[in-house]
This record gives C-alpha cells, structure tokens and sequence, in this order.
C-alpha cells in the first residue's frame, strides 16, 4: 500500500511516515509534544503484507556494489587475481583508496562478491566505459547491498561511529525536519529537543572530521545512495554503520546543533523527495565531479525515461 493509502486508514492521533529503510513508522500523539512509534498498525487485524516490506532483498547473483572515493593520489600497485594451486595468476594496477578498501573488507574465512567499478570496468576502453555508465542504476539498483567506503579508521572515527550508532538507534528521521522517537528506544525522551544530549568536545571533532571525508564531497554518491538497498552500509576502517541509522543519527544531532554536519553530507545520505531534473542538478551543485559532464551521467539512472 502507498503511504497515502495507509494513512486513509489511521484511527484520529495518528499518523505515519516512511522511515529511512522504508519502513512505515506509525506515530501516536499523546501532546502537541509526547509520542509514541510502532512499526506496527494501530489496528492489530490489519494485514501487516499489506505495510510491511521484506528487510532483505532475493538477489540472483548476490553480491555487493562498492560505493568509495577514488582520491587525488593517481600511482598505483598491483593485487594479484585469479591465482590457483599451480597458476601464478595475474597482476591488476589499482589506486591507494581501492588497495587499502579492499584489505579492510576481505573475508579470510568466505568468499565476498564486490562490483567495484574501477575493476569491473575497463577504465583505458572509453567505448565499454560509456556503455557502464548507462548500466549504473541496474548494478547499484540489484545490488544486495552498497558498502560506503570511507577510508582507513583514523581521527578517533571508531568513537564517532559508535557515538552515532548509539544515537542513531534511538531515533527516527523520516524526513530533514522531523524527528521520532524509535519504536526500540531505550532513551524515548532523546529526540525531544529538551532533552540533553551531553557529547564531549573530543566525540564532536570526531563526528566533523568523519562526516568531512571525500566520499561525502563525490556526485556520484547522490545515484550510488538513491539506488541502494535499506541494508546498505557505511564503513570506517574495521567498524561500520548502517545507513538508515547513520543518517538518523546525524539528522538528530544536526537539528539540535550538537555538531557541525555539511549540507553535502546530508545530501549525499539521505533519500531525495523529488527527483525531477531541476531539482537534482540544484541538489548536487555543492557535489565534485571530475568532468563536467558528470553533473548528468552521475545523475542518470534516477532521470525519467523519457529523457
């Protein structure tokens, strides 16, 4: 059902919002400043198939879709590929950023399927590179999950992302001006903002200086974002966020002015509420590309058809 549709059929002093994994979130107004949430319907005979969407996409290949800045730094090193018991294997030339990424999100134990773009595809063939760039949206789109990359851990950034995972839990944003208290909030009263939320300034500077990283700065996150599953992911070093309480938690600490977060960050994490082609290309005008022309090819796969 549409959240329209939904909402037709709420009891008076309710309401419901699309979360960021796209849950519904359906609120109950106790005050003008007292709420309760629940991902369920009010109405405890109401079909919940009708409301409820699957939390894990069925996708056939599974695999990952790496989302990660390629950095100003131009050398590169080799990683060797399809190596076998007898076979030497080959040699790939790779980027710093990309080495170090995939030394963080290898698996000793299992074998991991990442889609990264600088490998899969064929950056010196400017034919195939043209022909990728109109398949982005089906590869992030299918994609099981979006791995966010954003660099080594360093600046004390494990402390800002278990900071922001411990707030991020205890509230909802569905959208950029409001904020819900989580249906498993163990601080219900933390999204109020006469609620103290007491960060150290050492947590702050940690905050800034993560949510300050290239990735957050790139165009091409806005498409890579938009088109990622719920269960995407955002990753620091060793330790990692989900996305949709990444973006909650820095929501929360932005509206109440406990840290300093970029428009650019928000932007480039949270889900757009029109994709229009005016309001895309104003969206991203604080964004970097390399080319001019990516101001279009990085928005592509959410442009209408018809363009």
């Amino acid at each position: 059902m549409s959240l329209a549709e939904v909402r037709a059929t709420l009891p008076p002093c309710w309401r419901v919002e699309q979360a960021m994994d796209s849950r519904y979130l359906f609120i109950f107004f106790k005050t003008n400043s007292s709420c309760s949430t629940s991902w369920l319907h009010p109405d405890p005979n109401f079909d919940l198939s009708l409301y409820f969407p699957p939390l894990v996409p069925k996708h056939c290949p599974k695999y990952e879709a790496l989302s990660y800045a390629w950095g100003i730094d131009t050398t590169v090193s080799p990683i060797i590929v399809d190596s076998r018991p007898g076979q030497p294997g080959t040699s790939l030339w790779i980027r710093p950023n990309l080495l170090v990424a995939l030394q963080h999100l290898r698996t000793s134990r299992t074998a991991r399927t990442l889609w990264i773009d600088a490998i899969c595809i064929n950056q010196d063939d400017g034919i195939e590179k043209a022909t990728q760039i109109t398949k982005m949206g089906s590869i992030y789109s299918l994609a099981y999950r979006v791995v966010i990359w954003l660099g080594p851990e360093k600046d004390d950034s494990d402390i800002a992302l278990s900071v922001l995972k411990e707030v991020g839990f205890q509230v909802e944003s569905p959208s950029q001006s409001s904020i819900y208290p989580s249906p498993v909030a163990t601080r219900p009263n933390l999204w109020r903002s006469d609620t103290p939320l007491s960060l150290d300034q050492n947590v702050r500077d940690a905050i800034k200086s993560l949510v300050l990283r290239p990735w957050f700065y790139r165009l091409c996150v806005i498409q890579e974002v938009q088109l990622a599953s719920t269960i995407s992911i955002l990753q620091c070093g060793p330790h990692d966020i989900s996305l949709p309480v990444f973006v909650n938690s820095l929501q929360f600490l932005a509206q109440n002015s406990m840290t300093y977060v970029p428009a650019s960050t928000m932007a480039s994490c949270r889900r757009l509420p029109s994709k229009s082609p005016s309001y895309l290309l104003r969206h991203v005008a604080m964004l970097n590309c390399s080319e001019p022309r990516d101001k279009i090819y990085g928005l592509l796969a959410l442009l209408p058809q018809s363009l």
